[in-house]
Order: C-alpha cells, then sequence, then structure tokens
C-alpha cells in the first residue's frame, strides 16, 4: 500500500546524504603569540648571530640575538575542506622550516578532531625572518635556528592548532577553481641559469556558493630572502607580501561585485621548487613591489579559472632515504673557494662526511593529493627547480592535468638536486645531504606510489 510519509522519509534521508557530501571551505590565520626574547631563524651569521654564546637556560636565545620587535605578523594560515566525513587541511606557516616532529606532535593534538598524517599537510613559507629555536636537531640549531625552547615551539604549535580548528569552524558551502599565472620578473636563479627558473604561479581558489571569494592557495617557487640577516625583526618577507597583497585584491573584488558583507579572505602561501630561485630584489621595498606584481597577475588569471573536482584523495607513504652526509669537495669549494685546497686531491667527487647521519633521518614522508586531474606533490625540504620540472612531468606522463609542487612540506631535510646540478658545486651541493641522487630517489619513490595506486584503480 502506497504510504506518502515513507516517500517523506526517504527523501529527507536522501536530502541528508546529499548535504553530507556538500563540499566546504574554510581559512582563518592566527598570529604567533612568541615569547620575548625569541631569536629569529633562517640566517645564521652577521646581526644575527651573538658574539658570544649564551647558555643560559633563562634566555630563549643562546646562539642568536633575539628578535627587536616585529615589522610584519608571523602567522599560522589554514585552508580546511570538508566533504561527508572526510577532512583535508593545509597549513602555511611564517617559518623557515618545518619538522617532521612538528607535524607529528601537531597531528597528535589534532586527532581528536579527525586529522592525522594523510589529511594534514604542514608547510613553511620559508621566510628568513620567523621565529627560530623550534627544532631539536642540533645541526639546524647551530647554523640556522638557535637550540630548541619549548614556550617558542608551543607558541607557534598552539597558533597552528588554533588555526585549523577557526578553520573547519568557519568552512562554508563552496565551490573549487584553478588558475595559472605568469609572474615574470621577480625571481632569478641562484647560479645564474635563466633557463632554471619557473615563473608560473599556481592557484586553488575557494568561492562561496553566492559567489564570494573566500581564499586562495598559491604555489610559486622563490626565497623568503628580500630581507637579509641585517634584519632583527619579524616578518613574513616575500610570502607573506605576496599574501597579503592577494587579499586586499580579492577583499576589493568581492566589494566591486557587492558581497560587501562577505568575510575577510584569506590568502595561504606555499612554496614550490624553490632551491635554487631568489627574488629579484632585496630590502623593505621589495616586498610590496614583489606582492603587486604577483597579485595582479594571479587576479587576471581568475577570469579563466577552471572547476576543480569537489572530492579528492591522498596517498600518503613512508619511504627510505640514502644515507646522509655532506660532501666534502662540495662544502670545501664553497666555504673556502679562494684557498688553494691540495688535501681535495684525496677525496672522489662521491666523497662524503656521514656524521650527518646523526642529524638526519632514513626515512621520510611524501604525498600525493589529487582534485580529480589536479594533483599535488609534497616535498620535505627544498628541490631545485629542474627536480621540481622532473617530478612535474612524471605526473603529467601518468594523467595528471597539471601539478603543484609543494615544497618544504611536513619536513625539512636540506636542499635536493639533480645529479648534474650537485656535481657543479655551490652552496645547495653541500647542503645535500643526501647525495647526488637523493632528488632522484624521492622521484622514484613517487614513481612506484603512483603505479601502486594506478593498478588499484
Amino acid at each position: 500500500m502506497f504510504k506518502p510519509g515513507w516517500v517523506f522519509a526517504l527523501f529527507l534521508v536522501s536530502l541528508n546524504s546529499f548535504a553530507g557530501d556538500v563540499l566546504k571551505a574554510g581559512f582563518s590565520e592566527i598570529p604567533f603569540d612568541l615569547p620575548d626574547g625569541t631569536p629569529l631563524g633562517g640566517y645564521g651569521t652577521g646581526p644575527r648571530r651573538l658574539a658570544k654564546p649564551d647558555l643560559s637556560l633563562l634566555h630563549r636565545s643562546s646562539l642568536f640575538n633575539p628578535a627587536l620587535g616585529t615589522r610584519d605578523l608571523v602567522r599560522a594560515k589554514a585552508l580546511v575542506l570538508t566533504r561527508g566525513k572526510e577532512k583535508l587541511a593545509f597549513l602555511s606557516l611564517d617559518l623557515v622550516a618545518v619538522s617532521a616532529g612538528f607535524r607529528k606532535e601537531l597531528v597528535r593534538r589534532l586527532k581528536l578532531q579527525g586529522y592525522s598524517f594523510k589529511n594534514l599537510m604542514v608547510s613553511a613559507t620559508h621566510t628568513h625572518s620567523g621565529p627560530g629555536a623550534l627544532s631539536h636537531n642540533l645541526f639546524w640549531a647551530a647554523i640556522a635556528l638557535d637550540f630548541y625552547r619549548k614556550p617558542v615551539f608551543e607558541a607557534v604549535l598552539r597558533a597552528a592548532v588554533d588555526a585549523v580548528i577557526v578553520a573547519e569552524h568557519h568552512a562554508t558551502p563552496a565551490v573549487l577553481s584553478y588558475s595559472k599565472a605568469n609572474v615574470g620578473g621577480i625571481q632569478h636563479n641562484r647560479h645564474g641559469h635563466p633557463d632554471r627558473v619557473d615563473p608560473g604561479a599556481k592557484l586553488l581558489w575557494a568561492k562561496s556558493t553566492e559567489g564570494s571569494l573566500l581564499g586562495v592557495l598559491a604555489n610559486f617557487a622563490i626565497h623568503g630572502t628580500a630581507l637579509d640577516e641585517e634584519n632583527l625583526f619579524f616578518s613574513a618577507d616575500v610570502p607573506g607580501a605576496i599574501e597579503h597583497s592577494l587579499v586586499d585584491s580579492m577583499r576589493e573584488l568581492n566589494r566591486a561585485r557587492g558581497f560587501r558583507e562577505a568575510s575577510e579572505p584569506v590568502a595561504l602561501f606555499l612554496n614550490g621548487a624553490e632551491g635554487d630561485v631568489l627574488p629579484d630584489r632585496e630590502g623593505a621595498d621589495a616586498l610590496p613591489w614583489v606582492g603587486a606584481i604577483f597579485s595582479n597577475a594571479a587576479m587576471s588569471s581568475l577570469e579563466g579559472a577552471k572547476p576543480v573536482a569537489s572530492g579528492w584523495s591522498v596517498d600518503e607513504r613512508r619511504i627510505p632515504l640514502p644515507v646522509p652526509g655532506m660532501n666534502i669537495k662540495n662544502c670545501i669549494n664553497e666555504f673556502r673557494p679562494d684557498k688553494k685546497n691540495a688535501a681535495l686531491k684525496l677525496f672522489t667527487k662521491d666523497s662524503a662526511l656521514h656524521l650527518a647521519a646523526l642529524f638526519f633521518p632514513l626515512h621520510t614522508r611524501i604525498a600525493r593529493i589529487r582534485f580529480g586531474g589536479l594533483q599535488m606533490l609534497t616535498w620535505p625540504g627544498e628541490p631545485t627547480t629542474q627536480l621540481g620540472w622532473n617530478l612535474r612531468d612524471l605526473a603529467l606522463e601518468n594523467g595528471a592535468a597539471d601539478t603543484m609542487i609543494l615544497g618544504l612540506t611536513n619536513d625539512h631535510l636540506g636542499y635536493f638536486l639533480t645529479s648534474d646540478e650537485f656535481y657543479e658545486g655551490g652552496y645547495e651541493g653541500c647542503f645535500s645531504f643526501y647525495g647526488a641522487r637523493g632528488g632522484e630517489k624521492i622521484i622514484g619513490r613517487y614513481r612506484k606510489l603512483i603505479e601502486e595506486c594506478s593498478s588499484l584503480e
């Protein structure tokens, strides 16, 4: 017998099921509330370093001078996507680097909210004027960060946790789109190779269902080093300038389109394959210049943005690495370039000081995030432009429509170069701890991951 009540009940079930699959996007930004005396992280020379180490546990700084103040806020910025019970979070932190240990603790504190290694991606913008004293790694502490201080670590961690929670709380029905912009003239190759620079910016936009811009995830390769070691004030540097200019432009566009009551948009900068890429200009005046050029190109690309699938998948793996070391010839040639070093004849081109194995792991994690044809591939450190292109080409050969390379994500294990670049020497060659084939090993592991996942589809 036909019963209208049953039909109505089935309709409600279907409606709830449909609503549960609606994509939602939420953004947030939370400033770091850093304790007094916190040192800056990024440079290990010049005015940054104390003339005499202070090993007193009463101070935040032992090897480096504390920051004198704040030039512009250093923050945790989050994008959280939800779809039914699924979640995916991206964090952009105004730090020179993030460690696997930081991410592990972040996952632990957000576990009850449903986050894990598979759905929480943590990236450093690579500003060289963010807080230091965050890493237990004594190598990084000595050359760029200062010794670990729990109050500083907790301050950054609290901001990161709060950013994810607030972003999820603010999540609203949304649509995603993707665009590319050519941002020429603001970066150059560190070693004078004009053909080894990628001016392409990749942008993932989120709009409310009404049409207002909620925020953007901007992927671009550039060092955060417009401010040099003379700067003793906290700053998000080039990445922050790009974010601020994007926010200003998105706000203006929302108002021009009649969304005057729309929430403040948020921009997340995620660095790319920036290992050999520097900003074209230096100094404080360079920051608004970079920001304006980038946001103009990005906003111009918005009109042609393509829809992005509302669902996603994440494939994450723990992978082995070569035994870490520091190449002897590369390091001697880098730090004693004007000296005659007869001892160099005693070493082969692959001779390495494996004391680095005391500070760097034999395993790391990589992740592939897919939104239909758009893929994001994480890298636990600083790959060069060419390595980024090699990884992109691998993804394109295996069905990706386009690819974002998320450098400095989920860990920082130094520089990664192609074998040809490694034997060219230079700064990156000395701090490429996994040798001439470290970068190729990671690409090989991505190839294996893609093959494994393809066989299951």
